[in-house]
């Protein structure tokens, strides 16, 4: 019969890398601190002009719809 594993004995406890507060990280930590990273980039990309346009054009018609008029 196997013996159950021991609180804190994960895989990884007695060895391994470590966070900033000397704890085995986490493999969604990881994930998090990735997507983090790709999304800070993805912010700093610029608004493709086709977007901006289409936007502004949503803007418009319901300008134009609230006020009644027709396109």
């Amino acid at each position: 019969m196997t013996q159950p594993p021991k609180p804190g004995g994960g895989a990884g406890s007695a060895s391994g890398p470590r966070g900033r507060n000397g704890a085995v990280p986490e493999p969604h930590d990881e994930i998090a601190s990735k997507l983090r990273a790709l999304y800070a980039e993805i912010e700093r990309e610029p608004i493709p002009a086709e977007l901006i346009d289409l936007l502004e054009r949503l803007d418009a018609a319901e300008e134009r719809e609230r006020n009644g008029d027709q396109p």
